[in-house]
């Protein structure tokens, strides 16, 4: 997994940083006793899930380095034998960045990173938030994690900074108010690719967004 990964499941002005926070999920109407709860799945009762948000380079080594042991699991890449430390030091490049972390006591179970960042939009500089390498333990899907830090991911969005990302699981996304969208996607850096996943999404999805601008990243894709 490198630093760009899709959001499947430059400039890095920081985001705003937002306090720890519980992530309210609306449960079935049809469990009165699930509404006590953060989540239900078809009746069975889950634990609040605990999302932090903060810069990669303010956070907790420890979170730090859970992140980054999540990301080369999820996405394995390195061949041979590296320490956390320095897997952990190849992520330096995140300075900026936000995190957005599921913790369950102090063990990170999902995490989505978001940037701010400019793109062209047919000539003109459009501000944009860049959600990318969002995942979840394998061993934990399901449980609401990803849910969780995506939402937190989100919420800085807003029609004139909307986010923007790629991804393979458009449904998931779509639940949450993102949509496709079919601009031309481009880049003007030389030896980096734009995005290469199945679709292209903004946050919040708007009714008039124009699909015929198109869009230079001015960067490799994330």
């Amino acid at each position: 997994m490198h630093v760009n990964a899709s959001s499947s499941y430059d400039d890095r002005t920081p985001l705003p940083i937002t306090s720890c926070h519980p992530v309210a999920v609306v449960a079935s109407a049809r469990d009165n006793d699930c509404r006590r709860h953060d989540m239900c799945d078809d009746g069975v009762m889950l634990p609040k899930l605990r999302v932090e948000s903060v810069l990669w380079n303010d956070a907790d080594t420890h979170v730090q380095a859970g992140c980054v042991a999540l990301w080369d699991t999820v996405w394995p890449t390195v061949t041979g034998v590296e320490s956390l430390d320095q897997r952990t030091a190849r992520y330096a490049q995140l300075a900026g960045h936000q995190i957005h972390v599921g913790l369950d006591s102090a063990e990170v179970i999902s995490v989505a990173r978001t940037f701010e960042h400019t793109v062209d939009l047919a000539g003109t500089p459009q501000r944009v938030i860049a959600l990318a390498s969002v995942c979840s333990h394998p061993d934990r899907r399901g449980e609401g994690w990803g849910n969780a830090v995506v939402e937190a991911a989100l919420s800085s969005a807003s029609p004139t900074v909307p986010a923007l990302f790629q991804t393979g699981v458009r449904g998931f996304y779509e639940r949450l108010g993102s949509a496709v969208i079919a601009n031309p996607i481009t880049t003007s850096v030389p030896d980096v690719d734009a995005f290469t996943d199945t679709w292209v999404m903004v946050h919040p999805g708007r009714a008039d967004w124009d699909e015929t601008l198109p869009i230079d990243l001015l960067s490799g894709g994330w």
